[in-house]
Formats: C-alpha cells, sequence, structure tokens
C-alpha cells in the first residue's frame, strides 16, 4: 500500500484537486485492493500515458525508417556494384575482341 502511494504520489504531483474550502486535495485514495480517483486525476493519468506513448511510438517510426533506408541503401549499393562489373566486362571483352582480331589481321 504505502508503494502505490508513493508511486501515484509521485505521478499526480502536477495534478490540482481543491476542496470547496479552497484546500489542496490528495487527488486519489487507496483502498485495499483498488484504487480511487478524485474527479480529473484518472483524465490526468491518461493524458500523460498518451504523451508518453507519442514519445516511443516516434522513437519506434525513427528506428524503422532508419532501416527500411539503410535496407534501400544497401541494395541498390550491392546492384551497382554488379552493374560496374558486368560493364567492365564487357569493356575488357570488346578490346580484348578487338586485339585478336588486330593480330588476325598482322598475322595473315
Amino acid at each position: 500500500k504505502e508503494l502505490v502511494t508513493n508511486m501515484m504520489t509521485n505521478l499526480l504531483a502536477d495534478f490540482k484537486a481543491d476542496a470547496n474550502d479552497g484546500d489542496a486535495v490528495n487527488p486519489f485514495e487507496t483502498g485495499k485492493s483498488r484504487i480511487y480517483y478524485k474527479a480529473g486525476a484518472l483524465e490526468f493519468l491518461e493524458s500523460k500515458r498518451l504523451a508518453k506513448l507519442g514519445v516511443l511510438a516516434t522513437a519506434i517510426q525513427k528506428t524503422v525508417r532508419g532501416f527500411v533506408a539503410f535496407t534501400q541503401y544497401s541494395r541498390l549499393y550491392a546492384t551497382s556494384i554488379i552493374v560496374q562489373a558486368l560493364v567492365r566486362r564487357n569493356i575488357a571483352r570488346k578490346n580484348l575482341l578487338r586485339a585478336c582480331s588486330a593480330v588476325t589481321t598482322i598475322s595473315c
């Protein structure tokens, strides 16, 4: 019970709940197995939860977008190396055939 009370006190530290006479009131009560919230306290906790979820969703999106971009870059890089090798092979083959043709022409 003490642990729950301390946790809820820390979570609801920014929440302001006033009694009719203007005194500050604890925004929750702890029973034996449940927590009872004053008006607005649960909505305050939900808004804090949604704010945290937004931050976490942004971090997940950032990681996934980075992974997708890196994967696309890796594929593009590997493909460009293959294309360059094929072009170099064709140029070398053309030069070899030209040299073989020149040798054949000179020897005949």
